[in-house]
C-alpha cells in the first residue's frame, strides 16, 4: 500500500508528509476535482496557519481575520521553546483532523483512515486528544481548533458540503443521450448541457458510477474561491 511504511528519515517536512496523504485520499475517493481542489486549498490555509501562528512577523491568513464574511477567533498562542516541534505538532493534528472530516465518507475510506492513523503513531502524537483549547493547551489544540474551524467556514462558502455538494437550483435541460442507440431524437436544446448514458461507467478513480454520469459541479461558480 502506497505510504504504509512512510519514514521521516526521508527529510520530507512534515507538512509534505499530510500533503502526500490528501494525495492518497483523493485516489481513494471519487474522481470529483472541483471538491479535491477545495479541499487542497482548505488543507493549505490550516497548514500554513498553524506554522505561521506561531511567527509575529508572519500574517497569518485565516486565524484572527474575517474570509468572505466567516470570522475565525484567535486569542494567539503561548510560544513554547521548541518551535519547530509546535509546528509539526500543529500541522499534523489539524491534517488529522481535515482528512477524517473531508474524506471520512469516501469509497476507500478504511485505506485512508490506516495511513493517517500510522503517520500520527509515527509522530508521536495522540489522536483520541480533540480538545480546541489551545489557550490553555499547546499546538495539539490549536490544529483541532484550525480544523474545526476551516470545517465551519466550508459550511458557509457555497459549496454545500453539508449536502454532499448537491446542486440547489441548477437543473439539467436535456434528457441523457444513450450511447447504445443510434441518434440523439429526445435533445431539447443543443445550446444546453446533456448527460451521457453508457452501459458502465467507471470513473478515474477506478470506482464503478452511475451509468449516467451526473454534471460536474455547476454551480460552483457560486464557491468563494483562493
Amino acid at each position: 500500500m502506497l505510504f504504509s511504511n512512510i519514514s521521516l528519515s526521508q527529510q520530507n517536512s512534515v507538512a509534505r508528509e499530510w500533503n502526500n496523504l490528501i494525495l492518497e485520499a483523493i485516489r481513494n475517493d471519487f474522481a470529483r476535482p472541483t471538491v479535491h481542489a477545495r479541499n487542497l486549498f482548505h488543507h493549505s490555509v490550516i497548514a500554513y496557519d498553524a506554522w505561521a501562528a506561531y511567527d509575529n512577523s508572519k500574517k497569518t491568513y485565516f486565524l484572527g481575520d474575517t474570509l468572505h464574511g466567516y470570522v475565525c477567533s484567535f486569542s494567539g498562542v503561548n510560544y513554547p521553546v521548541d518551535i519547530h516541534s509546535a509546528r509539526e505538532e500543529a500541522i499534523s493534528y489539524a491534517s488529522y483532523r481535515f482528512i477524517q472530516s473531508r474524506y471520512q465518507n469516501t469509497p476507500d475510506y478504511s485505506s485512508t483512515s490506516i495511513l493517517i492513523q500510522n503517520l500520527m503513531n509515527q509522530l508521536g502524537y495522540d489522536p483520541s486528544n480533540t480538545s480546541t483549547d489551545y489557550v490553555n493547551g499547546g499546538p495539539a489544540e490549536l490544529g483541532n481548533y484550525l480544523a474545526e474551524q476551516i470545517y465551519l467556514y466550508g459550511l458557509t462558502d457555497g459549496s454545500n458540503e453539508q449536502n454532499d455538494y448537491a446542486n440547489i437550483f441548477y437543473d439539467q435541460l436535456n434528457p441523457p443521450i444513450i450511447m447504445s442507440q443510434p441518434g440523439n431524437p429526445n435533445i431539447q436544446d443543443p445550446n444546453h448541457w446533456q448527460p451521457i448514458t453508457l452501459t458502465q461507467t467507471i470513473d478515474q478513480s477506478g470506482n464503478p458510477v452511475l451509468s449516467t454520469p451526473e454534471n460536474l459541479s455547476p454551480e460552483w461558480g457560486e464557491v468563494h474561491p483562493f
